[in-house]
């Protein structure tokens, strides 16, 4: 699958406003992801991770902006390698969460991305959905609810 194409493309669609779909695959889940999730009894319907044009809004919003949290766009339109390839994957403990942080590094940038799985994204139909995303520090990612993944 040509995820950097197809993501390009997402992004810049919704960046000029002229948006034909509303969510794009950007990566997936690996084996032991999935064994991960197993044990914790969280059973996925397939391991596609998608990107919808809320999502990506959610983490492009002006808040973060002036905060300096946002991700920068070339790292957005890059983030299926942060999912391929993270630095880090941690499982949010918190009950109603059941999250998984995807972290990565660019340069000095420590980032984290948002996977929900098993979103109910409409009435029928459940995804493995990227919530959000931004920049964090290393200090936000040792509390004691989140578990190592890998």
């Amino acid at each position: 699958m040509n995820y950097k194409q197809n993501l390009e493309k997402f992004i810049e669609s919704i960046e000029n406003n002229n948006i034909t779909q509303n969510e794009v695959i950007v990566g997936h889940f690996d084996d032991v992801v999935i064994s991960f999730l197993e044990k914790k009894k969280i059973f996925i319907e397939n391991r596609e991770i998608l990107l919808s044009v809320k999502g990506y809004k959610h983490a492009q919003r002006d808040f973060k902006h002036k905060l300096n949290k946002a991700i920068p766009k070339e790292i957005m339109n890059e983030i299926y390698l942060s999912l391929h390839k993270p630095s880090k994957i941690l499982f949010d403990n918190q009950k109603n969460k059941l999250n998984l942080l995807y972290i990565d590094k660019n340069e000095e940038i420590l980032f984290k991305i948002v996977v929900k799985p098993n979103y109910i994204l409409s009435k029928k139909r459940k995804v493995n959905y990227v919530l959000t995303a931004g920049i964090i520090k290393e200090i936000d990612i040792i509390a004691d609810f989140y578990e190592n993944v890998k």
